[in-house]
């Protein structure tokens, strides 16, 4: 199973050192592929015929040259806003020539991103199934997915982006060539955890196997942003044969963002210690010094619980002078989030 990275939140993007600081943990973690997709960058999103300037671009291939040195594939998310409302001969022509300019970048992956866009319209599957196979001719990359605008059966995604045309998930994996893979979050935006039955039946449905989008540990919300999820998530080796693979969608915070990544990495490939604390303290205590693993193993549960919803006063300045006087970017990381420093996208629709 490819076991992955989707840079895919709002708000704040964790920037490019940061993203070549994590590459050797993740591929020491067993992750294989990193797609850039933040909902930051314009000219993948609200700008997406644009193409990046000189200077992003060169960090773009810098940054693919980084992912693989250490065996790690590089993609980027393109979401291609209303393109599929307007899918003629303009609109190709667009898509057409933002393909070539993304050519530059020696892309692995490319993923094309319907989500968080208006979907009630007909011929819906179709159409996107149509945009999809522009690019598969273009050649861009070797490997291929794209994010249905309802990746999730979660009912609040017809209430912000209209009701889903009937049959919308079969029709788009029977237009579908088999060699993309079609993402899919779960029963939920944010699933606690994959049911072998709830997997069984969207790969029935679809016709193939679906690529996870795991929106675990992100935090990118008005709402969420008040906490940290630290807590190791419920992903075990039972789901491997019944998906094409698994990427997590991080948080904002980008170092704190190793410890559940590492402990779903170990539960996915059969070596978690058997439980949510176990496998959470187990990687506390792998990735960081030990006077910070001590200080969070005491805290985690309730940045984790509670967030900053309960916090008083003096116990977050407390908690400030304890995290301050531990020198490791894990603590800076802590100290900004207490202090609210951490900028929350206005784009974002709702907490779910």
């Amino acid at each position: 199973m490819s076991l992955g990275v989707i840079e895919g939140f709002y708000g704040e993007t964790w920037g490019w050192r940061a993203r070549t600081e994590a590459l050797p943990f993740l591929a020491a973690a067993g992750f294989t592929f990193f797609i850039y997709a933040p909902k930051g960058d314009r000219r993948l999103r609200r700008e997406w015929r644009t193409a990046h300037d000189s200077a992003d671009a060169k960090e773009l291939r810098d940054f693919g040259t980084a992912c693989r040195a250490v065996g790690i594939g590089f993609g980027v998310g393109l979401t291609p806003l209303a393109l599929h409302e307007a899918w003629d001969g303009e609109g190709r022509s667009d898509l057409e020539r933002r393909l070539e300019s993304l050519k530059t970048l020696r892309l692995d992956w490319l993923g094309v991103l319907f989500d968080d866009m208006r979907g009630d319209m007909p011929h819906l599957a179709q159409t996107q199934a149509d945009i999809v196979k522009v690019v598969a001719d273009s050649g861009v990359a070797a490997h291929l997915m794209m994010c249905p605008t309802y990746y999730s059966d979660a009912p609040i995604l017809d209430r912000l982006f209209g009701d889903r045309p009937a049959g919308y998930l079969g029709a788009l994996g029977r237009a579908m060539d088999n060699a993309v893979d079609i993402c899919w979050t779960g029963e939920k935006v944010v699933s606690p955890n994959y049911t072998a039955a709830h997997l069984e039946r969207v790969a029935d449905e679809m016709g193939q196997k679906p690529l996870i989008w795991d929106n675990y540990p992100v935090n990118d919300g008005p709402r969420m942003s008040r906490f940290l999820h630290l807590a190791a998530p419920d992903r075990g080796p039972e789901i491997l044969p019944r998906v094409a693979g698994l990427m997590m969608n991080p948080m904002n915070q980008s170092w704190l963002s190793r410890i559940p990544m590492h402990a779903a990495a170990e539960s996915l490939q059969g070596r978690g210690a058997g439980s949510t604390e176990a496998d959470t303290m187990q990687a506390i205590d792998k990735l960081l010094p030990a006077a910070l693993a001590g200080q969070l193993s005491v805290d985690w549960r309730a940045f984790q619980e509670n967030g900053m919803e309960t916090l008083q006063d003096t116990e977050r300045d407390e908690l400030l002078r304890i995290y301050t006087g531990l020198e490791h970017p894990a603590a800076a990381e802590i100290v900004r989030w207490l202090k609210g420093d951490y900028a929350v996208s206005a784009e974002i629709l709702t907490d779910v």
